[in-house]
């Protein structure tokens, strides 16, 4: 294949291009043999007695038009049959720039990992000018495109300095999963502060890994807070570069119409370096709905991440406990080890005690056949769902997780390949729903929304919950209630920590701080940005408040070796379809009938002619 004009041309059956000179050599033996000389009539034959006196010596050949014709169909009948082809000639390349919230920790010339990503990232898109096509994406929970496809360098230059940084996790390594699958790109070139891991295959990924030195890494960060009904506020603070140091919280509370209520609340305590340590900063205001805290060295010492100092909380509200129905008894479901939510126990949904219009979680129990509240069902029986799709029998081979939904808040802090499920019921997923978890059989866990109400659906067993002795089952059923609580009518306010999902039927959603703060109009249902959202309930008179948080130990521990992990059998996929080669086969075969028609036109014309004379 050889380029031309940024076009790459190529041949499927070059042979077949010997049809060209061949044709011309038998069309000029065949012109010349009988004379270029056109036909005319003549009165007498006497003139023939003069052609060897005028013609005393070959005349150069000159080709009438119907030569340049005939020649035109024949070359244009080789090229068809060789099978021309005709591809760009610029590479397509995805450039990923590390959004997350790492990113904004400060180097030792003081400018922030992203600002130096997005020079770098910029310097490599406008060095290729000429070479090659970009799509920009910034990358965080989720992947996003920022320019392309097809952007000429000096765009994706300027696209990538519109990159702003977030307040969010990444997944890095699910993004360039995608980029590679997706199979329009020849490169990844990927800007963070995360190298790749040794065993990844990099023959289509380049990641340019920002340098820090990890071991002057130091930081102070949030890493929860609280604020009970009762008004009693704490933070959950972590430190790492230093052996230990004094922390001071700091928090101003406001009321729910963002008024301020009350003074300033304080709080402080020695806290060593690599133990989260809770400070209790006394109780909030009597009319505090809401509370911003921060968190800083007093001493003066450096901080690399101030970002993450500064959290958002919403004071809780009595809810209704939540309604097992199970055939185990709450102690054998663990669910006295969990000490943020309150459960009662019911014998069934028929009983009753038991209220459809608030939560409940059903175990390996049939469930009701209507809710006005949120509802988790786990390892339902086989058989229909309430919502759409089925559950089918246990299947031994169904508990392997082979995909996941990694930007769902179902899944923060948990790494799916550690679930190991002796066996599971496969799950056909209720229409509109998100299959959060799947095998290789099918879903085996099933996220949405009916009526307004949240619903979760697992295939697999969660109970009994046993905390820390099985903590990636632990953090998915503790993010699981705390998504199906915070979604419905009757659940408690939220801090949530990461993108904010808000409950379908809400209406009025608004940013109450900070001040310029807004929800996307591209995606209305989500706050993303670290706040207090406001938002109305059909039916519900008040107001109801949730705090969105950026809190992420994978972001905020700076001392920790954070790689990026690519199996070879994703990066060794066959490259770009986006430069697939275009075939001219078709085309260039119409143009060949085109040539004929028209010599068939010509001749009937000529013939028409010699007959008029």
């Amino acid at each position: 294949m050889s380029s031309l004009f940024g076009f790459s041309l190529g041949a499927l059956s070059p042979w077949f291009l010997l049809g060209i000179p061949l044709g011309a050599a038998l069309l000029v033996y065949r012109y010349r043999a009988r004379g270029a000389a056109p036909e005319r009539v003549i009165s007498s034959l006497l003139i023939v007695r003069q052609l060897p006196e005028r013609l005393t010596a070959r005349r150069r050949f000159v080709p009438p038009l119907q030569f340049w014709i005939e020649l035109a169909a024949i070359s244009l009948l080789s090229l068809a049959a060789a099978g021309i082809t005709v591809a760009s000639a610029a590479r397509s390349i995805a450039i990923v720039v590390d959004s997350s919230l790492s990113m904004q920790a400060r180097l030792s010339s003081g400018a922030r990992r992203i600002d130096d990503a997005k020079r770098l990232a910029g310097a490599d898109a406008v060095s290729m000018l000429g070479r090659a096509t970009f799509s920009v994406f910034s990358a965080a929970s989720a992947l996003s495109r920022v320019a392309g496809p097809a952007a000429s360098p000096a765009s994706a230059a300027a696209a990538v300095q519109d990159i702003a940084a977030t307040h969010e996790a990444d997944a890095l390594s699910e993004a360039i999963r995608s980029l590679l699958a997706d199979g329009s790109f020849d490169e990844v070139w990927v800007y963070s502060d995360k190298p790749l891991a040794p065993s990844s295959d990099v023959s289509r990924v380049r990641l340019t890994a920002i340098p820090v030195e990890a071991a002057s890494q130091q930081n102070a960060w949030i890493r929860s807070l609280s604020l009970a009904a009762t008004g009693a506020l704490s933070a959950e603070v972590a430190l790492i570069g230093k052996d230990s140091a004094a922390l001071a919280v700091s928090a101003q509370c406001h009321a729910a119409d963002g008024s301020p209520a009350g003074g300033v609340v304080r709080g402080s305590a020695a806290v060593a370096r690599g133990t989260p340590h809770r400070i209790e900063l006394g109780r909030a205001p009597a009319g505090a709905a809401w509370c911003r805290v921060t968190a800083d060295i007093p001493s003066g010492s450096l901080d690399l991440l101030p970002a993450d100092n500064e959290g958002w909380v919403v004071r809780a509200y009595d809810a209704p406990p939540i309604q097992v129905i199970s055939p185990l008894s709450e102690r054998d479901l663990g669910l006295q080890r969990i000490s943020a939510f309150s459960f009662v126990q019911l014998p069934s949904v028929s009983s009753p005690a038991f209220r459809p219009d608030r939560p409940a979680i059903v175990h390996r129990a049939p469930l009701p056949a209507a809710m006005q509240a949120p509802l988790f069902a786990v390892y339902p029986p086989e058989g229909s769902l309430p919502w759409g799709g089925s559950s089918t029998a246990s299947e031994p081979k169904a508990g392997v997780v082979t995909r996941w939904e990694h930007s769902h808040p179902l899944m923060r802090y948990v790494n799916p390949t550690l679930i190991s499920l002796p066996a599971a019921r496969v799950l056909s997923c209720p229409a509109g729903s998100q299959q959060v978890l799947s095998s290789s059989l099918g879903g085996l866990a099933c996220a949405g929304e009916s009526g307004g109400n949240r619903y979760l659906v697992t295939g697999f067993e969660i109970f009994p919950f046993e905390g820390a002795a099985s903590p990636t089952i632990s953090i998915f059923t503790l993010n699981a209630i705390s998504w199906l609580v915070s979604g419905g009518p009757t659940g408690a306010a939220s801090s949530a920590q990461g993108p904010l999902s808000l409950p379908a039927q809400a209406k009025e959603a608004h940013y109450l701080a900070p001040q310029g703060a807004s929800i996307s109009p591209s995606a209305p249902g989500s706050a993303a940005q670290p706040g207090v959202v406001s938002y109305q309930l059909p039916g519900d008179p008040q107001a109801r408040l949730s705090a969105v948080n950026g809190f992420s130990d994978e972001e905020s521990d700076l001392s920790r070796p954070h790689v990026v992990s690519l199996p070879a059998s994703e990066a060794s996929k066959a490259g770009s379809r986006g430069r697939q080669p275009w075939n001219a086969s078709s085309w260039l075969a119409a143009l060949a009938v085109l040539a004929l028609l028209a010599d068939l036109l010509l001749r009937a014309r000529r013939r028409l002619v010699w007959g008029a004379q």
